[in-house]
């Protein structure tokens, strides 16, 4: 089942919960809704895809089934200040602007992900952590990912074979610390 584009759209919400048996969620499913805080996604979802322009203002955990969060899914989701994973998140990817200039104060990368794509997390000013998890599979960090945020360390996984340029231009928190973690063979 999907939520369809604009299905509530300019509403007025506080609250919804989407229910399990939801695989999709549109693009701009939920947009304009400023009213809109927090959005609870069922423990037993088989939510796979959040597309552009989903959300407005919210506060999300993101479900383990989810495996791609679409071009700027969260973009400018100006209340948006916690992201969290389900425990044994099945992510891959996170697009193009997908939490641009959003609120976010940290991030935990789920193992799964391979790619972080241009602009992910661009503009984010307020982010100032970001974690991977073990085991992480993440191979490709995209241009102007974390730009202009406020990372202050960053620890790359050893899985990383592209950090593509100006990645993490710009990090006015920066002290400097980038590490590199050894590939194991």
């Amino acid at each position: 089942s999907t939520i369809n584009e604009s299905s509530f759209t300019k509403m007025i919400i506080e609250s919804i919960t989407i229910p399990s048996q939801i695989t999709q969620i549109d693009q701009s499913s939920f947009a304009l809704n400023k009213n809109l805080k927090n959005i609870k996604i069922e423990n037993d979802s088989q939510l796979k895809s959040i597309k552009t322009n989903a959300f407005y203002n919210i506060s999300i955990t993101i479900p383990s089934s989810v495996t791609r969060i679409e071009k700027s899914a969260f973009l400018m989701c100006s209340n948006l200040e916690k992201v969290e994973f389900a425990k044994n998140s099945q992510l891959k990817l996170i697009d193009k602007y997908a939490f641009s200039s959003t609120r976010i104060e940290e991030i935990i990368i789920p193992s799964h992900v391979t790619c972080i794509d241009k602009y992910a997390f661009y503009n984010c000013n307020c982010l100032k952590t970001i974690k991977f998890e073990n085991k992480s599979k993440l191979k490709i960090i995209g241009s102007f990912s974390f730009s202009f945020t406020s990372i202050e360390k960053v620890i790359i996984p050893s899985s990383v074979l592209y950090i593509e340029s100006n990645s993490f231009y710009n990090c006015s928190g920066f002290k400097g610390e980038l590490v590199l973690k050894k590939i194991h063979h």
